[in-house]
């Protein structure tokens, strides 16, 4: 008698919390960005790629392949430089810049940038990823990094 007063109490008590819970919650995409619609992840790219590409939009997709619009993401440029000490001595120096785009496209000014700057060892990190999805709500995306080889 005493097990099934307890399976009673555990029914009662599991209607009354799902009771609770919302029923219209949507779950949120879990989605991955893409450099110039084709990589994903950490990427290592030679400069001459990385120049190509650098122009071309990126794209977010989910686990059904539906493509989403990137709005806005920042970038992180680490430019590996080489410099002399107060003694003349080559050391290794990394100087970092920042920006942050709207749209889908890094801008033509850092476009330039890049054409004038980008050497092999730096590094560019895309994160902050927004994108809109068909439903118009906002969504976070994945983050991108590219080493130059």
């Amino acid at each position: 008698m005493r097990a099934f007063s307890t399976f009673i109490i555990f029914v009662i008590g599991f209607l009354a919390l799902s009771a609770f819970t919302p029923e219209g919650k949507k779950s949120v995409p879990k989605l991955q960005t893409y450099f110039a619609c084709k990589q994903n992840g950490k990427i290592a790219v030679s400069a001459e790629q990385f120049l190509q590409n650098i122009k071309q939009p990126f794209c977010a997709k989910d686990s059904l392949d539906s493509l989403y619009e990137v709005v806005k993401f920042d970038m992180i440029y680490a430019e590996t430089g080489l410099y002399q000490d107060s003694s003349g001595l080559p050391i290794v120096h990394t100087d970092y810049s920042y920006g942050t785009f709207q749209g889908d496209k890094v801008d033509d000014a850092w476009a330039k940038v890049f054409q004038d700057h980008i050497y092999k060892g730096d590094t560019i990190r895309f994160k902050n990823i927004l994108v809109k999805g068909a439903d118009k709500r906002t969504y976070r995306s994945s983050n991108i990094e590219l080493v130059i080889r």
